[in-house]
């Protein structure tokens, strides 16, 4: 049996209060050490999510600026094909039998011959295109990486990921150019809206925002203007197949005459008109100094 006489302290109940007092403490310290790391690890993924937003959109940038230039190379070439006219067009169609290639005739059917509108719009449509096709290459963070307090947080995480994700690539495919382009020293300048990029980990509404740019070189469109005024003074003549056949024949340039057709075909320019109707109506815009 336990003593208790005066002076005997010894007791099982001190023994379990010291037992659970140094568990308590024990516990407190764990916890504590846990909080800290936790806000270390969090403080260190929102230093990397930053890094990963600079290079997310610094590849984001590069792609813009690259649909840019391919865009500005198909407009001309689309240009070229047709005429001074763009992809989505009015005008008659020829085709040669013998070669099966389409021929766009000048008619009023083609509406106003405004190559620098026309170029404008056909670049436009062309970057849009190229930004449809972008998706983000961007990586989550592993599932490693995080901690969660519940299952129903993890999958929560799985959602806002994927959504970030699609947050990404809408931010491009949708990214607006802004009016007018500039042109300045025989450069074209094409800006972006500014885009914001919601950052991974990071304080509420935090975002990293780049305005993309891209300068390239403004095209020289005057020869369709040339060859427009060249046809509209050749229907003219006494003798109008030889005389537009000698205004357009160049060593780089083929001339063909099919009836009242006139074909003419370079590296610059491809269409055909007929010197029986009339061409259609042309209109100069005014460039930007």
């Amino acid at each position: 049996m336990f003593s208790s006489k005066e002076g005997d302290v010894f007791s099982p109940f001190i023994i379990l209060f010291s037992i659970l007092l140094l568990g308590l403490l024990a516990f407190t310290i764990i916890q504590n050490e846990k909080n800290r790391d936790s806000k270390v690890n969090i403080v260190g993924q929102q230093s990397a999510s930053l890094l990963k937003i600079y290079d997310e959109a610094e590849k984001a940038q590069f792609y813009i600026k690259e649909a840019v230039m391919q865009a500005d190379k198909d407009a001309q070439n689309i240009l070229v094909q047709n005429g001074g006219y763009p992809a989505k067009n009015k005008c008659s169609q020829l085709i040669d039998p013998e070669t099966k290639e389409k021929w766009i005739v000048w008619t009023k059917e083609c509406g106003q011959f405004n190559p620098e509108r026309d170029y404008e719009a056909q670049f436009m449509d062309s970057v849009k295109k190229y930004l449809q096709a972008y998706k983000t290459q961007y990586v989550l963070f592993n599932a490693r990486e995080r901690s969660w307090k519940t299952i129903a947080d993890y999958f929560q995480w799985i959602k806002q990921g994927q959504d970030l994700l699609d947050e990404y690539t809408r931010l491009i495919q949708e990214a607006v150019i802004q009016n007018p382009i500039t042109i300045e020293n025989g450069q074209r300048t094409v800006t972006f809206a500014p885009v914001s990029y919601p950052i991974e980990i990071a304080s509420p509404k935090s975002v990293y925002t780049i305005t993309p740019q891209r300068s390239i070189k403004d095209p020289d469109l005057s020869v369709f203007s040339a060859a427009y005024g060249k046809a509209k003074a050749c229907r003219q003549e006494k003798d109008p197949k030889q005389a537009c056949t000698a205004a357009f024949t160049t060593p780089q340039t083929t001339v063909t005459i099919l009836g009242d057709f006139i074909k003419v075909k370079n590296p610059q320019i491809k269409f055909m008109f007929k010197l029986n109707e009339d061409l259609p109506q042309e209109q100069i815009d005014s460039r930007p100094a």
